[in-house]
């Protein structure tokens, strides 16, 4: 599951670069892509904030204990930290075909990767 949000993200993100890139900004007014660019920072730190406080409700597995058990308390909590960082990738991708600008797909996005590569399986197991 997690492969597959990370695959879809760097996909689109991917996309985006090379296809919005052709495209003129749908916004031409300056002052709505200065908004845009606004409301994606504000949702990047808004992001950063929840993985955050979802992560710390994450319980620790320790070692020995039985991984099936860890994963079936947890398994919720991080898909809604996988579906965040999608979630920042496709407002990154979204907000610059629409503002012209790169900064809501280095903001947005590159948090919702950030939120995804840090949350991998391997890495919230201990395994990394």
């Amino acid at each position: 599951m997690h492969l597959a949000l990370t695959t879809a993200a760097f996909v689109l993100s991917a996309g985006s670069t090379f296809g919005f890139r052709r495209l003129a900004p749908i916004l031409k007014d300056p002052a709505a892509q200065r908004i845009l660019i606004g409301v994606a920072c504000a949702l990047a730190v808004g992001l950063l904030l929840v993985s955050r406080a979802v992560r710390a409700r994450l319980a620790i597995l320790e070692p020995g204990a039985d991984a099936a058990v860890w994963w079936a308390g947890n398994r919720a909590k991080l898909l809604v930290l996988w579906a965040l960082g999608l979630d920042g990738v496709v407002v990154g991708a979204v907000f610059w075909l629409l503002s012209g600008s790169l900064i809501p797909l280095w903001a947005a996005g590159g948090v919702g990767f950030y939120t995804l590569l840090a949350h991998s399986p391997a890495r919230v197991t201990g395994a990394a």
